[in-house]
């Protein structure tokens, strides 16, 4: 018998991906930015991670997705402690038939989906549809950020109905709701009165009420025992929860609640179980900004260091807190990069960001973390209500001046569930996601500028953000590639992707070449890229 299997990232058919978006419209904003993703290989999209496994000739899939999800190791770890039995589904797609024989197999009461990378419905419906053909007698609950930002934005009832799980979590956290809801099943009593949950009711869901829930990152660490042998090389980490800023385009405050962080002492023991467990080569720390407080984080380096782990380590940074003293603690440490959410590189536009930052700082940072060779991942949003040609053209000037080691820029987003959206009419804002205007830009406007940044500029590598961004470069490091191998295979990637922007086909010699960097028979010298 298992009491709650959870479920990880589904990342649905790619394929069927991109010519879902394309229905929208070829010049929509969304398919445009998609489009700086794949490349066309015997006729079909496929991203960077996908041309890589192919090329390698890997038998198990390389990407975001093949890291074990936090969410199940931590959700999984609290209902441990509280006496309910737990397996797992970490990638949807690549475990679809193990997982069809624990449907049929088991006795199994509950499944539990996270929505953590999500911004669909779609993959959801899928795993619900899926559960149901092999197992019509389990419960299927779905929570996480997603369904919480639904709720907040009122946007869920429909999509509740349509995903058609029997219950949902609405809740910045969710694991207290789900242990009374796991309980409530066990005992055969009505779940009428849990907080933060939605159940059926008649055709409809009622929530009875939705209330704070504060889980104690103390008491509930992950037990990485009970995940010995598929862990892999990567471990992702949390040592907080939510963020201490309150950035005016990230929703992600408002869905994490109050800001917390763990005690030192409390990571020490996490990083002290895993590196008794064989394999973990790299700590992946998933906190939105892991160097706040500094002193926190310098504190967390120096035990690191007395502890002698050998691990390497990625996490989220503020670089304005950058001086000598952390970077070299960072470096000592085994900080193999950071990935930067500079955002924006215009004062003014920081300001309407409520970044607390001026680019003045973001430069002091930068040029620590080159001076002491760790690796950077600079990412801008263009379109942000203020921006202009100017400021356009400030980001450019950063990047020649600044130099990070990797970078990408994005269209802004405009979500309802964040700060912004409270000052549409003083920055004359309408429309929402990617379809927007404002009073110094719109929508297709900035894409314009995504687009020529992308096919103009390469002083700095653009990283592809489907399925790898920065963290996909830190995974490829511990596959045994150098820093410049990966460079000029994101490079090559990126060249193959600007002929198809202009209307070409894919040169073969961009395939050889990549396969001539992994097979190390490839010039040592970056390629031209823009020719």
């Amino acid at each position: 018998m298992v009491d709650c299997i959870f479920v990880g990232h589904n990342d649905i058919d790619f394929e069927g991906y991109v010519a879902s978006l394309k229905l929208i419209g070829e010049e929509s904003p969304v398919y445009r930015d998609l489009r700086l993703n794949f490349i066309r290989h015997h006729g079909n999209p496929m991203t960077f991670p996908q041309l890589y496994n192919q090329l390698c000739g890997r038998s198990t899939a390389f990407g975001i997705c093949s890291i074990l999800s936090p969410a199940i190791v931590y959700l999984a770890s609290y209902i441990a402690r509280r006496g309910f039995s737990f397996d797992w589904v970490n990638a949807f797609q690549e475990e679809k038939e193990s997982f069809a024989r624990k449907l049929r197999n088991h006795d199994v009461h509950t499944i539990a989906i996270t929505t953590t990378y999500y911004m669909q419905s779609q993959p959801l419906v899928e795993i619900v549809r899926f559960v149901r053909k092999y197992n019509s007698k389990c419960k299927i609950i779905v929570g996480g950020p997603y369904i919480y930002s639904l709720y907040i934005a009122n946007e869920h009832k429909n999509i509740l109905r349509m995903v058609d799980a029997d219950y949902y979590i609405i809740s910045q956290q969710g694991e207290a709701t789900l242990v009374k809801l796991l309980e409530a099943l066990r005992a055969g009593i009505s779940v009428k009165g849990i907080p933060n949950l939605a159940y059926r009711s008649g055709k409809a869901f009622a929530i009875d009420r939705v209330e704070t829930e504060v889980t104690d990152l103390e008491k509930d660490p992950a037990e990485w025992g009970e995940f010995a042998g598929h862990i892999g090389s990567v471990a992702s980490v949390r040592s907080a929860v939510s963020c201490p800023f309150s950035c005016a385009f990230c929703g992600f405050p408002t869905r994490g609640g109050k800001y917390r962080t763990s005690q030192v002492m409390s990571l020490e023991r996490e990083l002290n179980e895993l590196y008794h467990l064989s394999g973990v080569a790299s700590i992946q720390y998933v906190d939105d900004t892991f160097n706040v407080p500094p002193a926190r984080y310098k504190e967390i380096m120096r035990m690191m260091i007395m502890n002698n782990y050998g691990f390497k380590w990625n996490c989220q940074y503020r670089c304005q807190y950058a001086d000598r003293e952390t970077v070299e603690l960072m470096k000592e440490s085994g900080c193999e990069g950071v990935f930067l959410g500079l955002e924006a590189a215009n004062n003014v536009v920081l300001t309407n960001m409520n970044k607390a930052v001026t680019v003045e700082q973001y430069y002091r940072g930068l040029e620590l973390l080159n001076e002491y060779e760790i690796p950077s991942h600079a990412n801008f949003i263009i379109g942000f209500p203020g921006e202009t040609e100017q400021s356009y053209q400030d980001i450019k000037a950063f990047l020649a001046e600044a130099k990070p080691t990797f970078y990408r820029a994005q269209l802004w987003y405009c979500d309802p569930t964040t700060p912004i959206w409270n000052q549409r009419e003083k920055y004359k804002v309408k429309g929402r996601g990617f379809e927007w205007r404002h009073a110094t830009m719109d929508a297709r406007e900035a894409h314009a500028k995504v687009e020529e940044l992308f096919t103009t500029w390469d002083q700095t590598t653009w990283t592809p953000q489907y399925n790898f961004e920065f963290y996909g470069v830190c995974q490829l490091l511990h596959e045994g590639l150098s820093l410049n191998q990966i460079h000029r295979l994101i490079r090559y990637f990126n060249k193959g992707v600007r002929q198809q922007l202009r209307g070409c086909d894919v040169d073969f010699d961009i395939l050889h070449s990549m396969n001539g960097v992994l097979t190390h028979t490839a010039p040592s010298t970056a390629p031209e890229l823009l020719s």
